[in-house]
């Protein structure tokens, strides 16, 4: 009788045990609905909404015209090449694409050169020119699948500022020596093409290896303010007059074209 009423009670607790066990595997499935994955966490985690971009590259410059503008002096060093570093800043437009604006500075090696005229008078003369493009564009990134490097490339027009000074060193017959200085400005459109390789360094961190074509002929720049010199400082000799071009032998408007292929690196970095 003791063992028929020990299996009844068996019998009775195993629906229980079952019912237990079953509230246990819910409150896990449950819990394993909730918890967001891995993935998306970290898709989140990268999400970003403006970038900023600051490359330094060397660059070519096309300034045919101005050099050709020095044929008729002496010790004679032409234009040739020059830096340029380059803030973008972008907005997220989606995973590819960012749009907004850029701005730098160009800066040339110098020219130089010398003439001779009347008196008899020695003009030493270094010519630097500089431009500071401002631009907007579109840049589109593409991410290489499992690895951490990406293409991009980009698309920017605006307009460019451009300035020369001639820093001129006179000398007369009695070696006395006095020096000016004769600022131009001028600005003209201003266009870019470029493309880069980026290797993430870090969340929201980029290396990048960048090259381009810009665009940037400036027809002419005027002399933006008076300039005098003197020996004695009695008589006064004017250089030019404000508002008047820049021009060569040949009384022709000479332009600065800082037009020319670029190749530099960079560092980006998105928030």
């Amino acid at each position: 009788m003791k063992k028929m009423n020990l299996l009844v009670l068996v019998l009775c607790m195993m629906p229980l045990g079952l019912a237990a066990e079953d509230a246990k595997q819910g409150v896990a499935q449950d819990q394993a609905i909730v918890t967001p994955p891995v993935d998306a966490q970290e898709k989140a985690a990268d999400t970003q909404f403006f970038s900023m971009r600051l490359d330094v590259d060397y660059t070519s410059v096309n300034m045919k015209q101005a050099n050709d503008s020095m044929n008729a002096a002496y010790n004679i060093n032409k234009f040739g090449s020059a830096i340029i570093g380059t803030l973008d800043m972008g907005f997220v437009v989606n995973s590819f694409l960012t749009a907004g604006p850029k701005a730098g500075y160009l800066y040339c090696f110098p020219a130089s050169y010398e003439r001779n005229y009347a008196g008899p008078l020695n003009f030493k003369t270094v010519m630097d020119a500089s431009l500071i493009p401002l631009e907007a564009g579109a840049t589109l990134k593409f991410n290489l699948a499992d690895t951490s490097v990406s293409i991009s490339t980009g698309a920017y027009a605006g307009v460019g500022l451009a300035h020369v000074a001639n820093s001129v060193d006179v000398t007369n017959a009695a070696s006395q020596k006095v020096s000016y200085v004769q600022p131009f400005d001028g600005f003209g459109f201003c266009g870019e093409l470029n493309a880069a390789i980026e290797l993430k360094l870090s969340k929201g961190i980029d290396f990048n290896i960048n090259g381009g074509y810009r665009l940037a002929n400036i027809d002419y720049v005027t002399q933006s303010k008076d300039v005098h010199y003197t020996f004695d400082g009695i008589t006064t000799t004017q250089i030019g007059s404000k508002g008047l071009a820049l021009r060569d032998a040949g009384n022709t408007n000479v332009p600065f074209d800082f037009s020319g292929l670029n190749i530099g690196v960079g560092i980006s970095m998105g928030f």
